[in-house]
């Protein structure tokens, strides 16, 4: 009979006892818990099965319960004080069962796939790393699958992460800025800049008078050069500019259509790029400058402030993914104070620095958690506080997006962790504190306590 099977047989031997003890008085039940936990004591001294532990210890709980129950006075407050220590045990053997070896080779493949996610991203080849990250997210989703406890949850933070990442590398491999705000949460790819529309006009002054009329009058005539002016239109005085309005269309196929004043244009129209971006809004001095909509060949459409052909000032992004950004803009880029928003509901609200959310925001994820802190490059990192859907809060440092330094989190029982932290899990010195009073203070590695720690009760 193996260790294992052994263990399985005593927890059978047990539950008789369990049960007998559901109306007995507060003696019996207290040897009955005692002698569980002597039982459990040994197979966790012996290193036994995990599942095998959690058995035990989950009659010694049940036992202790009904001896808190069935117990008065100091009886009891032993009792209470043998259940909390059962409690802790067996959570900490949760812990260790998330660990097993599908979990372990899940991980093992999912950082694997992360480090070469990190390597292309290094070396800049943006279209690899996008689909690498992308792997890498759901290589850690079927870890998260495989394991439990804090394997579990780390192994979904880093989903998160990668997911983040992923989209960072495609907006790169698209020639946007590499902005996310989840948490990842994807971020505004910057707009493609608006080609400097080539001027009116042919080659030479000297055409202008001798094909169009001194009064304007309506016309459709091919300049030298190839371009092509059709409309009611006229030659200025001296010869060397036109005015009217209609149509110019280029050899190379781009297009205008609106004002022409001294050979520029000038007041409204529309210009459409060969590649089939288009601009249609006020002009000054034949630049796009005013208020106009911006229609990009990526599908994006842009409505608002415009100078020199780009997004400047304060407007609206549309984005082909159906993601939306209005706020401020500099050179065709968020700068300044301004709101994203998902398609799937998730939402920023905060600065803008050269494209990237930058600086102190507000986070609303389309899961209901809501991050309010600093947020550098997309992601929270500084001080900063998240308050989950479940009622859980953290309160502290970040690091790329999860819990990093000196933090607290607050469940929502009442419970709470105060101390260090590290890549989204408690590490190093740290107190757990418990909603009833008791207290446990010492080193915490991977998420979960070390026998370097103490326990205090309330009195």
């Amino acid at each position: 009979m193996t260790a294992t099977q052994l263990i399985c047989v005593l927890c059978l031997a047990l539950l008789p006892a369990w049960a007998a003890a559901q109306a007995s008085d507060c003696a019996a039940t207290t040897d009955l818990a005692m002698a569980a936990d002597v039982k459990a004591g040994t197979a966790l001294a012996q290193r036994a099965d995990p599942t095998a532990q959690a058995r035990l210890f989950d009659i010694s709980i049940g036992l202790w319960r009904q001896a808190v129950d069935a117990c008065t006075g100091r009886a009891r407050e032993r009792a209470e004080r043998n259940l909390s220590d059962s409690q802790l045990a067996r959570q900490s053997i949760a812990e260790r069962q998330g660990s097993g070896e599908h979990c372990n080779s899940a991980q093992k493949d999912a950082g694997a796939m992360q480090e070469l996610a990190d390597r292309a991203e290094a070396e800049q080849r943006w279209q690899d790393a996008a689909l690498l990250y992308r792997k890498a997210e759901n290589t850690w989703e079927l870890a998260a699958e495989r394991c439990g406890g804090s394997a579990q949850r780390q192994a979904l933070a880093r989903r998160e992460a990668a997911g983040v990442s992923a989209l960072a590398a495609r907006r790169r491999a698209e020639g946007g800025p590499a902005a996310v705000p989840a948490i990842g949460a994807p971020a505004a790819p910057a707009p493609p800049r608006a080609a400097t529309p080539p001027r009116s006009g042919g080659n030479a002054p000297a055409p202008i008078a001798a094909v169009l009329p001194a009064e304007p009058q309506q016309v459709d005539i091919t300049l030298t050069g190839g371009t092509r002016i059709v409309g009611v239109f006229g030659a200025d005085p001296g010869g060397q500019t036109y005015s009217g309005r209609g149509r110019i269309i280029w050899s190379n196929g781009d297009q205008y259509e609106g004002t022409v004043v001294r050979g520029a244009r000038q007041g409204h129209g529309e210009f459409i790029w060969r590649n089939g971006q288009r601009y249609k809004g006020v002009w000054v001095g034949d630049r796009p400058e005013g208020d106009g909509v911006l229609r990009f060949a990526n599908g994006n459409v842009y409505e608002g402030a415009v100078v020199d052909g780009q997004p400047h000032g304060t407007g609206k992004m549309v984005f082909a993914s159906g993601d939306q950004y209005t706020g401020q803009f500099t050179r065709g880029e968020p700068e300044g104070q301004g709101v994203y928003l998902w398609t799937n509901g998730q939402r920023y609200d905060g600065p803008w620095v050269d494209g990237k959310a930058t600086g102190y925001a507000s986070v609303r994820f389309a899961n209901g958690n809501l991050y309010e802190g600093e947020v550098v490059d997309g992601l929270p990192q500084g001080d900063g506080r998240i308050v989950f859907a479940s009622g859980d809060v953290y309160r502290g440092q970040f690091s790329r997006g999860v819990p990093d330094g000196e933090g607290m989190y607050r469940w929502k029982n009442g419970d709470q962790y105060i101390g260090q932290w590290r890549g989204g899990l408690k590490e190093g010195q740290g107190q757990l504190v418990w909603s009833n009073g008791d207290r446990w203070e010492g080193e915490f590695r991977a998420d979960a306590q070390t026998d370097k720690g103490t326990l205090t009760r309330k009195k």
